[in-house]
C-alpha cells in the first residue's frame, strides 16, 4: 500500500536533543567505558550482540484522532499520571502492542496533543491503564510539535513515548530526522543523564548505564553501504533500503537509552498499528538462514569499537547548534556545478593563466522497549515497589517482560554504511561580497574584483584567434587571457566605466567557462559550439543574468544588458553561474 508521507512532519521542537544531529556535540568523557557496558549489556557471549531491530511486541502503535472518534472515561489502577477519572479520545478497536507493558500513543494532530498508556485495556466504556498521562505543554503550548524537554511521568528515562520512535512515514521518506529510542538491561539505579527525567530504579545496578546516555554508531555511508550488500540475497531490495535509512539515522543522530527491558533493541512503531505500512517497506520479519530479518540486521554493523558516547545535553552548545543551522538553510539555495572532468578538457590546476600586463588572468582558488514504564506519582517521580511495573528482567518488579530475551534480544549484529551517501558531490559555487567562494576544482575570484578571470590553461600568449568562434558563431568561453586584460581592466591610474566595468566582467565569465570546464575550447584552440551549447541549456535554471547581478553590486543601472554577438549578429543573454 502507497504510504502516505504529504503530512509528515517531524515531531518537538528543533533544540529537543533528540532531534539534533550528533555532528559537532561533545564527546563524553567516559565515552568508552559507557560503550564497553554497552557492548556487554545484551547479555551473551556471541560476537554479534544482540541489538535488534523491534516493530512487534514492548514497543509503541500510535493512533491518530479524527472527529469520529468517540471519548472514553481512563481509570487508573494506580492513580498514577493525569488521566484519572478524564475523557480522552479513545476507539475500542484500538490495541495496545504485545507483551506486558501493553502501551499506546494517541495523537491528536489537530491539535497537538500526545496521550501516553501503559499497560491499557478496554473494559466496557473505560480504558484502564496503570499509568496514563497527557503530555503537558510548555510555555503556553500543549502541542507535541513544540515540546523540547521530557515529560517525567512517561517511561522509565522520563521522556514522553513519542520522542525518538520510528515510523513508517520517516523511512518512506527516506531520512529520519531525530535519534532512535534504545531500552537495554542495565539502566543505573543511581543517575540519570539530561535530556531523562528520572531514575527509573533507584538503587538498582547502581554501576549501570545512565538512562539518557546517548550514543552513535561511528561509521562511513560507505561502510553502512558494505555491510547492506553483505546482507542475504534473499533479502530483498526494499528491505535494505529501509534498513539503510535506520542505520544512517544511527550515525547521523545516534540513540538515547530510554527504558529498562529484557532485551536491547531499537524500537520501530508497532505493527499493531502499522502493520501494512511495514509490508510495503520489507519491514516484516521473516527467517533466513537461522537469522530473521529485518530483526537481526544490525549484526556486524554494530561492534564495541564503533561506539560512541555523547555528554550529557546539558552541556550542548545550543548557539553553536542554531548558528550551524542556519549556516546549513543558507546553503540550501547554493547551485552545485558539475566537475569539469566530466564535461570538456581537463584543467591543469598548475597551469599559469596567460595575458599581458594589467589584464593578466586571475589565479586559481582552492575552494577549499521490551519498555519497562514505571509510572509515576503525581509530582512526576518514579513510582517503584508496587509490584506493579514489568521491567523485563527484575521478576521481583512486577510483570516481567524478561519474556520477551527469545523474540527481542536474539541476535545483535554489526552493520555497515550504506550506499550513496558517500558518493562525491560537485562542489557548489557561491556569491559573498561579490567574490566566489568556489571548490577545490572551481577558480576564486579575488576581493573587489582586482584579479580578472581565468582564461583557458591551454591558450597561449601567441593565440592568434583569440576569442575563437564556432562554426555557427558562438564564442562563448573563446576569450583568452589577454583579451580579458585588455576588456576587462582600465588604464592604470582611471576610474573604470561602467562599460569598461561591463567589459571586464564579461571576460571573466568568457574566461571562467574556457579555464574551468574547458567549454568553449578544444586543443587546437576552436570553439566546441555544441559543448558550448549544451552547457548553456543544461544551466538554464540555476544561472542568473549579468544584469542582475550588476545590479546587486552596484556595478551597473538596472536595465543594463550585456550581450554576446556572434559571426551571424545574434545577441545572447550573459548568465553567471553562482
Amino acid at each position: 500500500m502507497p504510504i502516505n508521507t504529504d503530512d509528515y512532519v517531524r515531531p518537538y521542537g528543533p533544540n529537543a536533543p533528540w532531534n539534533i544531529p550528533v555532528d559537532g556535540l561533545p564527546i563524553h568523557d567516559d565515552s568508552e567505558e559507557l560503550a564497553n557496558k554497552l557492548w556487554n549489556d545484551t547479555g551473551t557471549d556471541r560476537a554479534d550482540r544482540n541489538f535488534n531491530i523491534n516493530n512487534t511486541s514492548y514497543t509503541y502503535p500510535v493512533y491518530e484522532v479524527t472527529e469520529d472518534t468517540p471519548m472514553m472515561t481512563v481509570e487508573s489502577r494506580n492513580g498514577w499520571g493525569n488521566l484519572d477519572g478524564e475523557e480522552i479520545p479513545f476507539d475500542p478497536s484500538w490495541e495496545p502492542a504485545p507483551g506486558s507493558d501493553a502501551q499506546i500513543i494517541i495523537l491528536d494532530p489537530a491539535t497537538g496533543r500526545e496521550w501516553n498508556l501503559w499497560q491499557a485495556e478496554v473494559n466496557g466504556d473505560t480504558v484502564t491503564v496503570s499509568n496514563g498521562n497527557l503530555v503537558e505543554g510548555m510555555g503556553g503550548s500543549d502541542s507535541y510539535f513544540d515540546r523540547e524537554v521530557g515529560f517525567g511521568p512517561s517511561r522509565g528515562v522520563g521522556i514522553q513515548y513519542l520522542a525518538m520512535l520510528v515510523r513508517p512515514e520517516e523511512v518512506a521518506l527516506g531520512e529520519i530526522e531525530h535519534a532512535l529510542s534504545l531500552p537495554i538491561q542495565n539502566t543505573s539505579g543511581a543517575e540519570f543523564a539530561a535530556p531523562g527525567t528520572k531514575i527509573e530504579h533507584p538503587g538498582v545496578r547502581m554501576d549501570g548505564i545512565p538512562e539518557g546516555t546517548r550514543f552513535s554508531l561511528d561509521v562511513t555511508y560507505e561502510e553502512i553501504d558494505e555491510h547492506i550488500a553483505s546482507l542475504p540475497d534473499e533479502v530483498p531490495d526494499v528491505t535494505k533500503e529501509s534498513l539503510r535509512t535506520i542505520m544512517v539515522a544511527m550515525k547521523d543522530y545516534g540513540w538515547f537509552v530510554t527504558d529498562t527491558s529484557g532485551g536491547t533493541h531499537f524500537q520501530l512503531e508497532s505493527t499493531t498499528s502499522a502493520q501494512e505500512e511495514w509490508e510495503a517497506l520489507g519491514m516484516i520479519d521473516f527467517e533466513v538462514d537461522g537469522k530473521v530479518y529485518p530483526r537481526d540486521a544490525l549484526d556486524g554493523l554494530i561492534t564495541e569499537d564503533r561506539l560512541i558516547t555523547y555528554a550529557p545535553s546539558d552541556e550542548y552548545d545550543y548557539e553553536a547548534i542554531e548558528a550551524a543551522r542556519e549556516e546549513d538553510a543558507a546553503e540550501e539555495d547554493v547551485v552545485f556545478l558539475p566537475d569539469p572532468d566530466e564535461y570538456g578538457d581537463d584543467v591543469d590546476p598548475d597551469a599559469p593563466a596567460e595575458g599581458e600586463g594589467d589584464g593578466s588572468a586571475g589565479e586559481e582558488g582552492s575552494g577549499d522497549e521490551a519498555t519497562g514504564d514505571d509510572g509515576a506519582g503525581e509530582d512526576g517521580s518514579d513510582a517503584e515497589g508496587s509490584g506493579e511495573e514489568s521491567t523485563g528482567d527484575e521478576a521481583a518488579e512486577g510483570d516481567s517482560d524478561g519474556e520477551e530475551t527469545g523474540d527481542i534480544g536474539e541476535d545483535c549484529a554489526d552493520d555497515d554504511e550504506s550506499v550513496g551517501e558517500g558518493e562525491e558531490e560537485p562542489v557548489a559555487e557561491t556569491v559573498d561580497d561579490g567574490n566566489d567562494d568556489m571548490g577545490d576544482d572551481e577558480v576564486a575570484q579575488d576581493e573587489g574584483g582586482e584579479e580578472e578571470a581565468s582564461e583557458d590553461a591551454d591558450a597561449d600568449d601567441d593565440s592568434a584567434d583569440d576569442g575563437a568562434e564556432a562554426a555557427d558563431g558562438d564564442d562563448t568561453g573563446g576569450e583568452t587571457g589577454e583579451d580579458a586584460g585588455e576588456e576587462g581592466e582600465a588604464e592604470e591610474g582611471e576610474d573604470p566605466s561602467a562599460e569598461e566595468e561591463l567589459e571586464g566582467l564579461l571576460a571573466q565569465i568568457r574566461a571562467f567557462f574556457a579555464r574551468v570546464f574547458g567549454w568553449g575550447r578544444d586543443d587546437d584552440g576552436e570553439a566546441q559550439t555544441e559543448t558550448a551549447e549544451a552547457a548553456a541549456e543544461l544551466y538554464d535554471d540555476t544561472v542568473v543574468s549579468l544584469t542582475d547581478l550588476l545590479a546587486d553590486t552596484g556595478s551597473a543601472d538596472d536595465e543594463q544588458m550585456v550581450e554576446m554577438e556572434d559571426d551571424e549578429d545574434e545577441e545572447q543573454d550573459v548568465a553567471v553561474m553562482f
